[in-house]
């Protein structure tokens, strides 16, 4: 278990506590995946200085490559060039990010501030383990927070787009999603996990209607109740939902996390939607965040699929 070392309770709006070393978020409390001594060295760094990852990922059951972010004081996704690390190279049980080389640099374009690197470590059964660790930029032009000539704040950095496929109930692609990491689950995985489920994509057993779903207002349909769908999960979130109203132009438009923010404020919420492809809608996830996505493609019946587009 990672040891806490000091806590701070400011920036209550972050995905996650923000501690002086690595933070145990709580979703990974008794997960069988041990993360020992994640760290960022030095703790200290500048635009266009690399950055070492530290510690070790161990499993009872193999582990697929972990996932790394980096944000803000605001909780805002940030681009630090963390591409090379999320490429990681992983076999087996174990994975020591020293010995595999895990760097990454800090852009020329970023600001002073703090920062934290987020880790979400994974085994092959579905189980995870998500840890934070600090680090400061200094010597930048900018200070983050703090507004630029166009009135804009310093720090805001750009989202990047993410598309992901989902299947319906006799579709071997996954009909479940997390979306504070894009990851998707069968029924099967998604009932071990079934808390952290912010949708659903199935077919509405009465009128057999392609919808994506809180998880919740499928519990309550009674789906998947012969083959371990949300009918059966122990826990099914009431994701927020609601459908937002942008041109495909608009949505191709959005930039940075702000703008996704503030959309959540039009519409009202929704437990269910039909698929339709073009369709925009927001959701908050059970970590807090908001995000908003596109339906891109949509294939309709029973062995159909549905594509979303969104930003990370």
């Amino acid at each position: 278990m990672v040891r806490l070392r000091r806590v701070f309770d400011r920036w209550p709006s972050l995905l996650a506590v923000l501690c002086l070393s690595s933070c145990l978020l709580e979703d990974g409390l008794f997960s069988p995946v041990e993360v020992k001594d994640f760290a960022v060295l030095p703790e200290t760094l500048h635009p266009g200085s690399a950055a070492k990852i530290i510690g070790t990922v161990i499993s009872d059951t193999p582990l697929v490559a972990p996932e790394f972010a980096v944000f803000d004081e605001n909780g805002h996704t940030q681009l630090v060039n963390i591409g090379s690390v999320n490429a990681l190279s992983v076999s087996g049980k174990q994975l020591d990010f020293e010995k595999a080389g895990a760097l990454f640099t800090i852009t020329t374009a970023a600001c002073s501030g703090h920062y934290l690197l987020r880790l979400i470590a994974r085994d092959l059964s579905g189980e995870r383990r998500t840890l934070m660790a600090p680090f400061a930029i200094t010597q930048a032009a900018c200070t983050y927070g703090t507004p630029d000539t166009a009135g804009n704040l310093h720090g805001d950095f750009t989202v990047v787009k993410i598309t992901k496929t989902l299947g319906n109930v006799r579709n071997a692609q996954a009909g479940s999603i997390d979306l504070d990491d894009f990851s998707t689950y069968t029924h099967a995985a998604a009932k071990v996990i079934s808390s952290r489920i912010d949708l659903y994509f199935g077919q509405d057993p009465t009128d057999k209607s392609d919808r994506i779903f809180t998880p919740a207002e499928a519990k309550l349909r009674g789906i998947g109740a012969s083959n371990s769908g949300p009918a059966t999960w122990p826990a099914a979130r009431a994701t927020p939902m609601k459908q937002i109203h942008l041109a495909q132009g608009q949505f191709d438009g959005i930039t940075t996390q702000a703008e996704i923010d503030a959309l959540w404020a039009a519409g009202g919420e929704l437990s269910s939607a039909l698929a339709v492809a073009g369709n925009v809608f927001a959701a908050k996830t059970d970590a807090g965040k908001v995000i908003v996505f596109r339906l891109r493609s949509y294939v309709p019946g029973e062995a159909g699929s549905l594509t979303l587009e969104s930003f990370r």
